[in-house]
């Protein structure tokens, strides 16, 4: 009894349920209503059962916004009295150690937060047999909603406590408290746009669109974690992490709170290295979002977005003093001195991730310490999107999406080797991708388990023998020998006009063999310049099969330098029932493209590539094609235009082509055509 005494004090937690208590109360209610209540209800209204495997994913996951909500007030609550004088004096008059004050309304609060908790959850196991008729689930999940509340409680205690006893505001204490709940995700999310922005290599994609099986912005984020906890169950590993936090948070806040000055009660931040740590954050954040905004406003001046970051720190620490200070009224020596101060510290919290000083921009690693490499142009193509879609995997890149073939790697690692070494001569300079650049990904599974991805935006020429070598490879082609192919459950491939409403559909099992078997083909011996140019096709195929999703897969381009499956095509009398022929046209005009023009038009206006195409007309004259020759010259050779890309306003001459099915199509072509 000596020793709880020590502690605890009686009358401290009476007093504060006697004030505090509708709080539990409240709690109680709001958690019985959205867990056995509902549960309850939807049972006698509805016969339908299912299955869950998780409390959080009943009426819609809300109890994870009362997870949000109560611990962070219930605490702000009870230790208000830390930032109103009258109060503060008259607890901290009484004949009680700080840390028996501090143990007691802690107890209070935890009283009011799980008390509720574990009752809901006693009543939502004893109900399980009548819930049953909606409602279908173990006890297990009960228990483990109960534990993991339990932990979230905690570890929102302990911040909030923390940060109630460093600061001197309420409001202040709770703008703070969900602000630091989200600041690991904005910081995240900026940070990855300064480093793509000032670090060659670096592979923002991989990042935000959550491939890497390291940071994501929804799991380093208590408050979004929190949000979607309902579809992704905290593991044992993670609880143990929030449950720990939550302790230290406690441990450091009875520390500090010995330190705290009673007459502090009022003031913005308590503690000195606080005051340098808000400072920095406010800066640092408004710095990062401003550079952010004009970085992504205009992608190509470096200018522009370190101007957003001087205003953006200027800015936060502006605003930082205000707060500190609680007055616009800031200016003097001291402001001037202290600001330089706080701006050479923001430059080097923004200059060093991104000053290469570890290596990151020419750093390849040794073929020994690589299990598998995978090299692409997009992210899609490394991944299995199927299973994606279907929800069977995270969108992640894993073992699968590595080739181990050893005479691959080889050509990967000498392809990234020289890439470095020409950006280290100057050959290459980190540009944004365009219209006028080619995007590629080089990713490493290494030995270790850990893996490194890099991001490239190449100009055209680029390293050109060394990327055929990878690319002519068997492994790379891979990427494109999508499931369909080799599926042998495939029932149908429908091969559709680009342009048109013509289309072939192929579902005879020896002919859609034969079929797959000539595509496949033809993908496997595809040359680096055919595979630049998988664009220009005749057609695109669509392979139906009931073990992909909705019995459909993605399209495979029937390209033009597809010969041998030409030829079967033609062979069967399907090439011309498939693609564009003379005889689908009845107008073919061509005219010459010319640059800067002056031509403007709105972006979203439909008829935009034809409002082009008459004004070069109106410049340069046009001409009729209709000699057969050079009718099949013009489709075998045009290109996809439109007024959008830079790279397709560079072609030399423009087609104009009207179908019999009333269509107009306006594509490129390279050169005129052969005949006239």
């Amino acid at each position: 009894m000596t020793s709880i005494r020590l502690f605890f004090n009686r009358g401290v937690i009476l007093q504060d349920l006697r004030q505090h208590g509708w709080i539990g109360i409240l709690y109680l209610l709001a958690l019985s209503f959205l867990l056995p209540i509902v549960m309850m209800l939807q049972s006698m209204t509805d016969q339908q059962s299912r299955e869950i495997n998780s409390l959080f994913d009943v009426s819609g996951g809300l109890t994870l916004n009362l997870l949000l909500i109560f611990p962070i007030f219930t605490v702000t609550f009870i230790f208000r009295y830390l930032h109103r004088k009258a109060p503060s004096d008259l607890y901290h008059s009484l004949p009680i150690t700080r840390n028996q004050l501090l143990t007691s309304h802690l107890f209070s609060a935890l009283i009011l937060l799980l008390i509720p908790v574990w009752v809901v959850a006693v009543i939502t196991a004893l109900i399980r047999p009548l819930a049953s008729y909606h409602y279908i689930y173990e006890l297990s999940i009960v228990w483990e909603w109960a534990l993991m509340s339990t932990a979230i409680t905690l570890f929102l205690c302990g911040l909030t406590l923390l940060l109630a006893v460093s600061l001197g505001q309420t409001i202040l204490q709770l703008i703070v408290t969900y602000g630091l709940l989200l600041t690991p995700a904005w910081l995240l999310v900026l940070g990855i746009i300064h480093l793509d922005r000032y670090l060659f290599g670096f592979s923002r994609e991989y990042y935000e669109r959550g491939y890497s099986t390291g940071f994501e912005a929804d799991t380093i984020s208590p408050f979004l974690r929190l949000t979607g906890l309902s579809s992704q169950p905290f593991g044992l590993r993670e609880l143990l992490i929030y449950l720990l936090l939550g302790v230290v948070f406690i441990i450091i806040s009875y520390f500090l709170y010995r330190k705290r000055d009673t007459a502090a009660s009022g003031g913005a931040i308590i503690f000195p290295f606080m005051t340098l740590l808000f400072r920095l954050l406010v800066m640092l954040f408004i710095s990062l979002a401003l550079g952010a905004y004009l970085f992504e406003a205009n992608r190509y001046g470096n200018g522009v977005s370190i101007f957003g970051y001087m205003i953006g720190g200027i800015l936060g620490y502006l605003i930082a003093e205000m707060v500190v200070r609680k007055t616009w009224l800031i200016w003097s020596k001291r402001t001037l001195a202290s600001s330089i101060g706080y701006g050479i510290l923001l430059l080097l919290l923004l200059y060093l991730p991104v000053s290469n000083i570890d290596g990151f921009e020419a750093r390849v690693p040794k073929a020994t310490d690589v299990k598998g490499v995978a090299v692409s142009n997009q992210f899609n193509n490394l991944i299995d999107m199927d299973m994606v879609n279907q929800m069977q995997i995270p969108a992640k890149l894993t073992s699968e999406s590595f080739s181990h073939n050893p005479a691959y790697i080889e050509a990967v690692i000498q392809l990234h080797q020289d890439l470095v070494a020409q950006y280290e001569a100057g050959g290459i300079t980190p540009v944004q991708a365009s219209d006028h650049s080619r995007n590629l990904i080089i990713a490493y599974e290494l030995e270790s388990g850990n893996k490194w991805v890099r991001e490239y935006a190449l100009q055209e020429g680029q390293l050109e023998d060394s990327l055929r070598k990878v690319m002519e490879h068997e492994e790379y082609k891979k990427q494109y020998v999508l499931k369909g192919l080799t599926d042998e459950d495939t029932f149908r491939a429908t091969i559709s006009s680009y342009g048109t409403d013509k289309r072939v559909v192929i579902t005879d099992p020896a002919d859609l063999q034969e079929f797959k078997q000539i595509l496949l083909k033809e993908i496997m011996n595809m040359s680096y310049e055919e595979q630049l140019e998988m664009g220009n096709s005749w057609a695109y195929i669509d392979l139906s099969s009931p073990n992909l999703p909705y019995g459909n897969y993605r399209s495979i381009d029937w390209s033009k330098s597809y010969e041998e499956l030409e030829a079967w095509m033609e062979e069967k009398g399907l090439a011309d029932q498939a693609r564009i022929t003379p005889s689908d046209i009845r107008e073919m005009t061509i005219t010459r493209n010319i640059a800067n023009t002056g031509f403007t038009g709105n972006a979203d206006d439909l008829e935009l590539e034809n409002k082009y195409y008459e004004h070069m007309a109106q410049l340069s004259g046009e001409a009729k094609v209709t000699e057969e020759e050079s009718l099949w010259d013009v489709l075998k050779n045009k290109t996809f235009f439109t007024v959008h890309s830079d790279d397709d306003l560079d072609t030399p001459y423009l087609v104009k082509m009207k179908l019999n099915s009333g269509e107009v199509l306006i594509e490129g072509m390279e050169h005129y055509p052969v005949g006239m």
